[in-house]
């Protein structure tokens, strides 16, 4: 039998109250030659940008967000630093010729919703013009540095240009990218300092396999229209970055043994959970895979409604925390029985927007809302119930199949 949920937190929390084997440190075992199922890439999406000429005469390298199978061409001269899995800034030199001292960060939306139908939260989101609405909070606090001085935007009332039908998508993608600029933007520093009637802003929205990204750049005004023909000189160059999984390692317990992907590592506090953290550049940052035992009374009870409203919002502070998750932040938890593949599934959401200073979430791991999914799954070997939880993002899904898979096999195994 298989089973789904919603997180590979929910475990953890089953873990403490629930589980016999609890207290057992997990042992590493061998890394095991394991095939891994390819995840599946929107290669459509993927030919839809078209390579602009360059606006300088930069040399470039390659750079790769593998949680989002991205690459694009990124000047050499430029320092480009991975934040987490869902933030990356570029910064220019002080004397670059084309775009000096500039700041240019990355977001990745990954789990909003972007498709078009009926129950969507907004108007037109799939349009890329509306991105804005899933990354304007964010914003609002995301670092520039200028003169080597860190600053962050005070304030901006509204875009003043939006240009749709870019270049640099064909004709079957035009809505899925557009830049909008505001020509006015105030920053402050830490000392307070207000910076006026300098700055503007500039940024380029774009649908990515399934979700939407922003690039986006304070430059000083009079080279505001160079930071946009730069993003969308990286944006144009977007290719498909294609990774190979990792293999497994056997984890060892009292009274059982199974597989979990070979670079995860486990919590400290709660070694039955295995991660890969959000701030390393991998194709399975943040998610984690747990395995417990559980007390027959508990497994006699267990079905989606206890999952979701008695150990939901516990189990998420589990397994999120290697981040510090605290009372700020909203989570929400469901869970659904599965017709077929795991047996419970439902999503888990982080609603981070009642922090009031957008500095606290801006280019965090979880942005202003995080949507995570879990596959979860339960088996009952000598009247000894087993579960599984594999925590992931939806661009990890296909991957979360794999690994979820083969730890119930390897459990069955033993």
């Amino acid at each position: 039998m298989i089973k789904r949920a919603f997180s590979a937190v929910l475990i953890l929390l089953l873990i403490c109250g629930l589980m016999g084997s609890c207290g057992q440190r997990a042992e590493d075992g061998e890394i095991e030659d394991v095939e891994i199922a390819e995840p599946s890439y929107d290669t459509e999406a993927a030919d839809k940008f078209i390579k602009a000429e360059s606006p300088h005469d930069y040399e470039y390298t390659s750079f790769a967000i593998k949680k989002a199978h991205m690459r694009f061409d990124v000047p050499t001269t430029w320092t480009v630093s991975f934040v987490n899995a869902r933030y990356v800034t570029i910064q220019t030199p002080k004397n670059d010729t084309f775009l000096p001292d500039t700041t240019i960060s990355i977001l990745c939306g990954y789990g909003e919703d972007i498709a078009e139908n009926e129950m969507t939260q907004y108007t037109l989101n799939d349009r890329a013009y509306k991105f804005s609405d899933f990354f304007s909070f964010e914003l609002a606090g995301l670092t520039t540095y200028t003169d080597g001085i860190p600053r962050h935007l005070r304030s901006y009332t509204a875009e003043d240009e939006i240009r749709n039908g870019l270049a640099i998508v064909d004709e079957d993608h035009k809505s899925d990218a557009a830049t909008l600029i505001a020509n006015d933007v105030v920053l402050v520093d830490k000392t307070n300092k207000y910076y006026i009637d300098q700055y503007g802003m500039t940024s380029t929205y774009v649908s990515w396999d399934g979700s939407p990204f922003c690039f986006t750049a304070i430059a000083a005004k009079e080279n505001l229209e160079h930071a946009t023909q730069m993003i969308e000189y990286m944006i144009s160059s977007i290719a498909y970055e294609k990774s190979k999984p990792d293999g497994y390692k056997e984890i060892s317990y009292e009274d059982f043994a199974t597989c979990v992907p070979s670079t995860f590592s486990p919590i400290t506090g709660a070694e039955n959970i295995y991660i890969s953290p959000l701030n390393e550049n991998t194709e399975t940052a943040g998610m984690a895979v747990g395995v417990f035992t559980m007390d027959k009374k508990n497994w006699d009870t267990l079905d989606e409604i206890n999952l979701a409203s008695k150990y939901g919002e516990k189990i998420v502070s589990l397994c999120f925390s290697p981040y510090k998750i605290d009372a700020r932040y909203g989570v929400q938890v469901n869970a659904t029985n599965t017709m077929e593949g795991p047996d419970f599934s439902g999503p888990v959401t982080l609603d981070c927007t009642n922090h009031k200073d957008p500095t606290e979430i801006a280019g965090s791991v979880f942005g202003t809302y995080g949507y995570y999914q879990a596959d979860y799954y339960v088996t009952n070997l000598e009247d000894r119930p087993y579960l599984i939880t594999v925590f992931y993002q939806d661009c990890q899904k296909d991957l979360a199949k794999a690994f979820g898979a083969t730890a119930y096999k390897k459990l069955r195994e033993n």
